[in-house]
């Protein structure tokens, strides 16, 4: 049973670390004070595909979490992911 069991976990869907934390009491909370503005707080990916919801309502753990980076926190500059270098920069590189 036990390799079925180790065999059966691998052949899942890989689970990205911001997945693991969806249930949380903190995400739990800010979906409910996001829902008393009107606002729909995305948990788990298409949480609200079967509910008649704005787009331009919903927002990501991820979404969220750049505006507490870039505003709480004061790092505009780190809230998002380094964008990916350009053509021209990658070239650049390869001619150093």
């Amino acid at each position: 049973m036990g390799s079925s069991t180790i065999q059966g976990t691998n052949n899942q869907a890989p689970v990205t670390s911001v997945q693991l934390y969806a249930n949380d009491e903190l995400q739990l909370q800010i979906e409910t004070f996001l829902e008393t503005k009107n606002w729909f707080y995305e948990r788990r990916r298409w949480q609200f595909r079967t509910q008649k919801v704005s787009r331009s309502k919903i927002r990501s753990i991820v979404e969220v979490a750049q505006v507490v980076i870039a505003t709480l926190l004061l790092e505009p500059d780190s809230a998002r992911a380094p964008s990916q270098p350009s053509r021209q920069e990658v070239e650049l590189r390869e001619s150093i």
